[in-house]
């Protein structure tokens, strides 16, 4: 069976276009499976043709490159591959039969082929070519250089162009004067914001291709390798040199990604990294010294913004806890001690320890001041539209769409009221909030609240009824639809509420002072001057008011550069 993740390499090959070399980008796919015991591993598919002599240089040497970097580095059983190029839509307008052939493909399908294998990513953005000479992992110069570089330059979606050390084999002095200039102009001149980055084998190719610590670490939890030791730094072995790429620093990479994704307040994408975590050592059944202490000591660093999210604790299924609680050896109590904390967020909210000293010297109030800013960012990234829309808006729009109904009008009135309240309660049961309507009354009561506020210029519940008995407007797709957005509005009022008073009122006059200079900082070119010279003590009353602005104004932006 083929692997559910693809990998998914971007390169550029060469079409003859009137007689002329064109340069293209397209995409080799590879999805990997387990060996079947047949001779062959690997089957090209698709309808791009691929030369015999391109075929068998993969299998020759592309091909067990992979196997020993898997197999000799990360003890992975050797695998099997559907190779494919994706169709090009330029070809077939231009009535061309495309043929891969040569070698410049092989950087591509080398890092397809780990990518398949290992579930890593490859960016959208990244686009590569390069010759792998023979089984010592060095990248070769390939033909048609400049005008590959061009068809990058021209492709708005790639940032970088991964290809060989332009002289790294001093194959460069073997070029004609002419077709040296060419080339030497092509590296020279870039588009602006697409980098070249050269490479002289598969290893700097893999840091390049493979930059993203927390995906390493995600496939090093899958298959087995995350605190595999990494080989001997002087070892000169190129499969070596990969393994060690992606076995090396993963605990750094780990701690790293989960206090990114927390501070930046994706609070259900950092519970997941950490469950992959604890998941692994249980099934290792062993606990992993130091654990607790390093991540209390991470939660307890955390924002009070983030700390206070309802979302974060506890951090830790109970399940897990108790699983990992039993692996936990004697060496190790004191540990697990801090482990239980902070999975549970025990100690980690203390009240009324706020430093109001006025005497608190440069370096203290520097500190303050940047962790003023980090509480801010965290408000922000909590109230932004795109948070509200992934967190409320997508499940409530969801919800509506799967409500549907036989008719357009309601039957009585007792219809009426019956599916409002089913409505609510719909609403609710689906974007999995904690409170909600328990039973058809207090559903009922809702109802009619939100019928009251959505159609208080129409003559509220009654013109609702009204229009659900004779649908003049559309009948329940209006009411529904009306409801829908004014259920949401209140949903992303009460969650702004809730952020805002959670984070900004537990703090004494001093800080809300730093929380307002931080804020004032990062709107002041978008503020008259009045505002600006105000007095902070004046502004202090007003912290939430300038805080949706500014969460307003950077979705605002957001929308304006993904229109461009």
């Amino acid at each position: 069976m083929s692997s559910s993740y693809p990998g998914r390499a971007k390169t550029v090959v060469i079409i003859q276009e009137g007689g002329q070399p064109r340069g293209i980008v397209t995409a080799v796919v590879v999805c990997s499976k387990p060996t079947d015991g047949s001779p062959s591993r690997l089957t090209f598919t698709g309808s791009v043709q691929i030369e015999p002599a391109t075929k068998r240089h993969i299998e020759e040497v592309v091909l067990p490159l992979v196997d020993q970097i898997l197999g000799e580095g990360l003890r992975i059983p050797k695998l099997s591959y559907d190779v494919s190029f994706a169709n090009l839509a330029a070809a077939g307008v231009c009535d061309l039969a495309l043929c891969v052939s040569g070698f410049s493909a092989d950087l591509p399908v080398f890092t397809a082929f780990l990518s398949a294998s290992l579930g890593i990513p490859i960016p959208e953005s990244l686009a590569s070519t390069g010759q792998i000479n023979s089984l010592d992992g060095n990248i070769g110069l390939v033909s048609r250089l400049p005008e590959k570089i061009a068809a990058a330059q021209s492709d708005p979606a790639l940032n970088v162009l991964v290809l060989p050390l332009p002289d790294g084999d001093n194959s460069l002095e073997t070029l004609a004067p002419k077709e040296k200039v060419r080339l030497e102009t092509a590296m020279a001149t870039p588009r602006e914001n697409l980098r070249l980055q050269s490479v002289r084998d598969i290893a700097q190719a893999l840091e390049t291709v493979f930059f993203d610590g927390e995906s390493i670490v995600q496939a090093s939890f899958r298959h087995g390798f995350f605190d595999m030791a990494p080989p001997q730094k002087h070892t000169i072995h190129i499969a070596a040199r990969c393994a060690g790429i992606l076995t090396d620093d993963n605990e750094k990479r780990f701690w790293n990604a989960l206090e990114h994704r927390l501070l930046s307040g994706e609070i259900l994408a950092a519970k997941h990294l950490l469950l992959e975590r604890v998941q692994y050592h249980l099934n290792k059944k062993a606990y992993p010294s130091h654990f607790g202490r390093q991540l209390y000591e991470l939660v307890a660093s955390l924002p009070p913004v983030i700390r206070r999210l309802k979302s974060l604790l506890p951090i830790l299924p109970t399940r897990e806890r108790v699983l990992m609680s039993q692996l936990v050896s004697e060496a190790d109590y004191e540990d697990a001690e801090y482990f239980r904390d902070a999975a549970r967020g025990t100690g980690l909210f203390p009240r009324g320890h706020h430093n109001t000293d006025p005497t608190a010297d440069s370096s203290s109030l520097g500190e303050a001041s940047e962790s003023m800013d980090r509480n801010l960012d965290a408000i922000l990234s909590e109230i932004s539209e795109e948070t509200l829309s992934e967190r409320f808006g997508q499940p409530i729009h969801m919800a509506r769409m799967s409500f549907r109904l036989n008719s357009i009008t309601a039957e009585s009135h007792d219809d009426f009221f019956e599916t409002m309240a089913a409505f609510v309660r719909h609403l609710y049961r689906h974007c999995n909030f904690t409170v909600c309507p328990v039973d058809d009354h207090q559903a009922r009561i809702e109802a009619v609240a939100l019928l009251e506020k959505t159609f208080a210029h129409q003559g509220g519940a009654v013109a609702a009824e009204r229009e659900s008995r004779y649908g003049f407007h559309g009948g329940w797709r209006l009411i529904l639809d009306a409801v829908t957005e004014r259920f949401r509005a209140e949903v992303y009022e009460k969650h702004i509420n809730m952020v805002l008073k959670s984070a900004l009122d537990p703090l004494d006059s001093a800080q809300k002072s730093l929380l307002i200079d931080a804020l004032m900082k990062r709107l002041a070119p978008g503020l008259p001057p009045d505002i600006l010279a105000m007095p902070r003590e004046q502004l202090g009353d007003k912290y939430d008011g300038l805080v949706r602005t500014h969460g307003k104004a950077m979705d605002a932006i957001r929308e304006l550069f993904r229109r461009v």
